[in-house]
């Protein structure tokens, strides 16, 4: 399974998928979560709608 970054911003957003920021340029996931949305994909799971995301630049 491939995801671009703006589909894993998405499910951020939406609050499907939990990101832990570790420093300025290194963001980390729980592989159980991971596990757990490709298991949701597998059965029919749709992304979330797209979001606009505020960007603190």
């Amino acid at each position: 399974m491939s995801l671009s970054l703006s589909t894993i911003d998405r499910y951020v957003a939406a609050g499907v998928l939990q990101r832990y920021k570790i420093g300025p340029r290194r963001t980390l996931f729980r592989l159980r979560d991971v596990e757990h949305l490709v298991r949701r994909d597998d059965v029919g799971f749709q992304a979330p709608a797209p979001v606009r995301l505020r960007s603190d630049f």
